[in-house]
């Protein structure tokens, strides 16, 4: 048996170039790419039937390659139909040595190469890191466009950062889709995840009408949903609505009638079977006739249909009311803690 101290004092070398790389691949974080900010960073140009590759450090599987301040370039020539190019990194263990190549097919074919091996267990092997895409026409020309697609120069590789807290950040991201993936999901009406039909969308929590105009003294709406599994719960929805198709009034009752769809909720949010519930509400209108406010607060009715439909229908009774209201009305409900099967 053998053991071997890396980098033991001695007068003669000890540590080889797979040591090094192999340290090196796990200082990247055991990612492939480009190093941020050297040189200029592996960035290509096009010039005509030219196409260039920047200085840079390229890392691949640990195995640092350099590309001074030439780069690196091929001039196409001329076919009989266009081809698809993939520009590759190689590097040999074998022949300790790395080049950068070309690959192509014709056609809508898409090029591919083989990845290789391991080099961190074989210290002989080959590996290879595609860099850049592009098409070249019958005369060489090499297209160079804005959208993606298969005719346009497209980038292969990750820019490495050396933000120390890249792999903190790849880490959430794993969570959160791992998260999504058992069915956890959530959204709220601050991030876009709930869209309140604009109707719905007043800002206030707490008002009033004083000579027919609305004073508010805060701003929502608010609304937060979220699942895991097949359950579901709406944590809280707050909104109000100043739309007078929302109101329906009754002279002859004094009943002001509060009523609408309030937004629809992605279908991951949808209930497996309609859901009803009652909920607070509030509505308040100006009568100009008696110069007064035409308000009162109730128990309305709450329904999520299995469309995601959420709508809302409530009534409050008020014999004082003369007169149906002109302009200025406002409508508020809230819920919270409503809990269903997905």
């Amino acid at each position: 048996m053998a053991i071997r101290l890396i980098r033991q004092e001695s007068d003669t070398p000890n540590v080889s170039n797979t040591d090094d790389a192999r340290m090196a691949r796990y200082a990247y974080g055991g990612r492939d790419g480009v190093v941020k900010g050297y040189g200029q960073e592996c960035a290509y140009t096009v010039n005509g039937k030219t196409f260039s590759v920047g200085s840079g450090c390229i890392v691949l599987q640990g195995w640092e390659v350099l590309l001074d301040a030439n780069g690196w370039s091929i001039t196409m020539s001329t076919a009989s139909v266009a081809r698809n190019f993939l520009v590759y990194l190689e590097i040999n263990l074998a022949t300790q040595t790395a080049a950068i190549n070309t690959v192509y097919t014709t056609g809508t074919t898409t090029p591919v190469i083989n990845s290789g091996d391991d080099l961190t267990n074989n210290t002989t092997g080959t590996a290879r890191l595609s860099l850049y895409r592009f098409t070249v026409d019958s005369s060489g020309v090499i297209i160079d466009g804005t959208n993606i697609a298969l005719n346009n120069v497209r980038t292969c590789f990750s820019v490495l950062d050396y933000d120390p807290t890249v792999d903190v950040k790849k880490s959430i991201e794993e969570l959160s889709v791992r998260l999504e993936e058992q069915g956890f999901k959530q959204a709220t009406v601050e991030d876009g995840g709930i869209a309140l039909n604009s109707d719905w969308t007043v800002a206030v929590t707490e008002g009033s009408i004083v000579n027919g105009e609305i004073v508010y003294t805060q701003t929502f709406p608010q609304g937060v949903i979220m699942k895991s599994g097949k359950l579901c719960l709406l944590k809280i929805l707050q909104c109000a609505t100043e739309s007078k198709e929302n109101f329906e009034v009754e002279t002859s009752t004094g009943k002001i009638r509060l009523q609408g769809i309030i937004t629809t909720l992605d279908s991951s949010f949808a209930p497996k079977e309609k859901q009803v519930f009652n909920c607070d509400f509030f509505a308040i209108a100006y009568d100009s006739t008696v110069g007064k406010n035409i308000q009162g607060s109730a128990k309305g009715t709450f329904t999520i249909g299995t469309d995601g439909i959420v709508s809302f229908n409530g009534s409050i009774s008020d014999t004082e009311y003369s007169s149906i209201p002109e302009e200025t009305y406002l409508g508020k409900i809230w819920m919270s803690m409503c809990g269903y099967e997905i």
